[in-house]
Order: structure tokens, then C-alpha cells, then sequence
């Protein structure tokens, strides 16, 4: 894996670590970690173009963009708090799984399938 491979699959495991955070805390950190995903994503498919073993990193970015959505519609609109709770804790629940399986194939896939 290159330097921005191994730095992007970084700055997603951070992104979501962040999830967890205190909400004071959290906002700051989840904006953050999704900028910096973001264009270590944007540098990374323009410098060395896009590979087949990353897709499950680059699915992953995709997944935290739309977990952010949720999360960031909760700072905005407060006023509907309890279906916010109810709808991001279904949010981490169902894609935690997903995000540690997408995590974990793009560290074996490469070793399984050499170039």
C-alpha cells in the first residue's frame, strides 16, 4: 500500500472513532476527520488514480459521508431530538458491521490478490 492509501484507511478508522465522542466534542472532530478523508480521498485518485483493492476504502468513505448527514441533521435540527436518537443509533448499529468488514478488506484484499 502506498503513503496516501495507508493514510486514507487512517483517517477513516479516526472518523469513526470520533462517532463516539462526547457531543461537544464530536461535531468538531466528525468535520475534521471528514475534510481531511476527503481530500486525502481527492489527492490520492489524482495522483495515483484509483485501484480496484481500495474500493471497499473508497465504499467506506461513502458509508462516513452519509453517517455524517445523519449526524449533522441532529445538530441542526434539535427540535425533533428522539427521532434523531432512535434514527442514529440505527444508523451505528447497522453500519458498524458493515465498516469493519469494508475496513478489514481492504487490508486482506491486497495480500490475497497480489498484482
Amino acid at each position: 500500500m502506498s503513503f496516501s492509501e495507508i493514510l486514507l484507511v487512517t483517517t477513516l478508522c479516526f472518523y469513526f472513532l470520533s462517532l463516539f465522542l462526547k457531543k461537544e466534542k464530536r461535531y468538531r472532530w466528525l468535520a475534521f476527520f471528514l475534510s481531511l478523508s476527503l481530500v486525502v480521498f481527492a489527492v490520492h485518485t489524482l495522483t495515483e488514480g484509483h485501484r480496484w483493492q481500495m474500493f471497499p476504502a473508497y465504499s467506506c468513505l461513502f458509508t462516513l459521508v452519509m453517517v455524517s448527514l445523519v449526524v449533522f441533521q441532529e445538530l441542526f435540527h434539535s427540535e425533533q431530538r428522539e427521532m434523531n436518537k432512535t434514527k442514529t443509533l440505527v444508523v451505528y448499529v447497522l453500519l458498524l458491521p458493515l465498516l469493519l468488514l469494508l475496513l478489514a478488506a481492504s487490508w486482506i484484499v491486497p495480500i490475497s490478490f497480489p498484482e
